[in-house]
């Protein structure tokens, strides 16, 4: 396991498929592909390159693995300017004429954004700021604290703030931002309600903390009285002495009962949008600190961490007591759900979601963007965060050499976000898919100033489909023309009917259960022909 690795391989995936979608945006916007567009290919093939197996599994020596983080890094800057030019070249083309200033959101995914978004203002220094909607509705927002900290309050400075938002899929919609006294404003930076700080709660779900460890030990379901956790979370530190590959061949692998002891915890937001209490933990050199956010009407909470680990030959893991006598799990493979009956001790790989559950119902689901591997022991789950084992170094014949120096994976600092919803009823796959991609980020933006353009529209949709689990999982210029490629994935298990609406015409289509279907569609023809997935008919 290589932390740092895995969370840069699935940054620049990432990157590459908003990259891809915007892009095709551009297109349909302006009519014409970019130019950039032709670039596409070669980072795919980066990507694709340090996705080898002995590179991703974190088993390469340390060189080949810096120079893997390096190049995924040169992916996800590359793609960075790619997604900049097609927002760009998006935004020239909407008349955007009026009160206020444009604030254009983007969604990169082929099912509509319904949710909150934070979004940092680094240039709009007037005091007064109200937001309007798509419609010109007022929408309440909340302030908090910006990530720059040079601020300068005497012209109200750049801000922070969180709001409700809707993107329509494969597209975008336009909130404006006016010099104006909001109505709607809950300026929590300035005024923090110093409430209990081992309690978050809202209409849906109840979040209470360890007084004495201050680890989580309730997510309880209101509407069900359904509580997936009941005693506190903990950390475990094993040791462990097992080779690169996770062989243990006579070595050390056992949980040495050693924990994190709290450090500090406190409520650092309290407005009537969002709840935020940070803790802090520390284990002899290594230090956690974890911030739980809770959204008006949600359903689940946003962890964030941020890990300092500095133990050799060790492993760190999230344990989570969910009281499950035989559980079932359903885990995001390769556009797949792998559904599994887990036996104790064993070590199960997922990727970026997993729903722990009792005979498929009642349990807790958990998104996260890096951490893949897992297990399940008298009744908790186990979630593995770090791994310090020797760069590409296999159990054997005079395997450890004093004499040499040895350098360990996972050393120093990670961030990695965890999404936790609770649930007594079974939960779509639609729900899982949508958790995984809050947590590992789903919308773009981008503040303009007001202009002339071809179009005067406030939201605009490239594709959508019609059922809630047909999900439209990447558009794409072609690799031979100037058609558009759309990748399909049923999400259910069935087969299905449905409809896909492609710039604004209709196409009526079936999908076979779990099956990835991909399209190539003319815009000017509207010929529509499915393809296998190097694009042959």
């Amino acid at each position: 396991m290589d932390s740092e690795l895995k969370k840069a391989n699935r940054l620049s995936e990432t990157r590459l498929q908003q990259a891809d979608m915007l892009l095709s945006i551009g297109a349909a916007a302006t009519g014409n592909w970019l130019k950039e567009a032709g670039k596409m290919k070669e980072l795919w093939k980066l990507l694709l390159f340090n996705q080898f197996h002995d590179t991703l599994g974190g088993t390469a020596i340390k060189e080949a693995r810096d120079e893997a983080i390096m190049q995924f890094g040169t992916v996800s800057a590359n793609c960075g300017a790619l997604k900049a030019v097609a927002m760009q070249s998006i935004v020239n083309e909407v008349d955007t004429t009026g009160s206020g200033f444009p604030l254009f959101l983007f969604n990169s995914d082929g099912k509509e954004f319904c949710g909150f978004v934070t979004i940092e203002l680094n240039w709009f220094c007037k005091h007064p700021l109200k937001l309007l909607d798509p419609q010109g509705k007022e929408v309440p927002y909340q302030r908090v604290h910006t990530k720059a900290k040079v601020r300068n309050y005497n012209l109200g400075g750049r801000r922070n703030i969180v709001f409700h938002a809707t993107i329509p899929p494969c597209g975008y919609s336009i909130y404006r931002l006016l010099i104006e006294e909001p109505f709607l404003c809950y300026n929590n930076e300035m005024e923090l309600d110093h409430t209990d700080s081992y309690l978050m709660e809202n209409e849906y779900i109840k979040v209470t903390f360890d007084k004495e460890t201050g680890f989580l030990n309730s997510l309880f379901e209101k509407k069900t009285g359904y509580e997936s956790i009941k005693r506190p979370v903990s950390l475990q530190v094993w040791k462990d002495e097992r080779d690169t590959w996770g062989n243990i061949q006579e070595r050390h692998y056992e949980d040495t009962g050693e924990t994190f002891r709290l450090l500090s915890i406190e409520k650092v937001e309290s407005g009537k949008i969002r709840e935020c209490i940070r803790a802090i933990y520390e284990h002899e050199g290594s230090r956690l600190e974890q911030r739980y956010y809770l959204y008006a009407g949600e359903k689940e909470i946003v962890v964030e961490n941020v890990l300092y680990w500095d133990k050799d030959w060790h492993t760190l893991k999230f344990e989570y007591p969910l009281e499950i006598a035989k559980p079932l799990t359903r885990a995001e493979g390769s556009y797949e759900i792998i559904e599994r009956e887990i036996q104790d001790e064993d070590e199960y790989y997922m990727h970026r979601f997993l729903d722990v559950t009792e005979k498929g119902r009642e349990g807790l689901a958990i998104a996260n963007d890096s951490k893949y591997s897992f297990s399940f022991s008298k009744r908790s789950l186990l979630i593995t965060v770090a791994r310090s084992a020797m760069y590409a170094q296999g159990y054997g014949k005079n395997w450890y050499n004093p004499l040499e120096s040895y350098e360990f994976a996972d050393i120093g600092k990670q961030s990695f976000t965890f999404v936790l919803r609770p649930h007594k009823e079974t939960l779509p796959a639609a729900e899982l898919y949508r958790m995984a991609r809050r947590g590992n980020g789903s919308f773009d933006y981008l503040a303009d100033n007001c202009h002339s353009g071809k179009e005067r529209r406030t939201a605009f949709s490239m594709a959508s489909t019609d059922q809630p689990e047909v999900a439209i999982m990447a558009v794409k210029k072609a690799e031979d023309d100037e058609d558009y490629i759309v990748r399909i994935l049923e999400q259910s298990g069935k087969d299905q009917s449905y409809c896909l609406n492609f710039l604004g015409v209709n196409y009526n289509l079936s999908i076979g259960r779990n099956e990835i279907q991909t399209l190539k569609i003319n815009p000017m023809s509207k010929v529509i022909k499915q393809v296998n997935l190097l694009e042959f008919e």
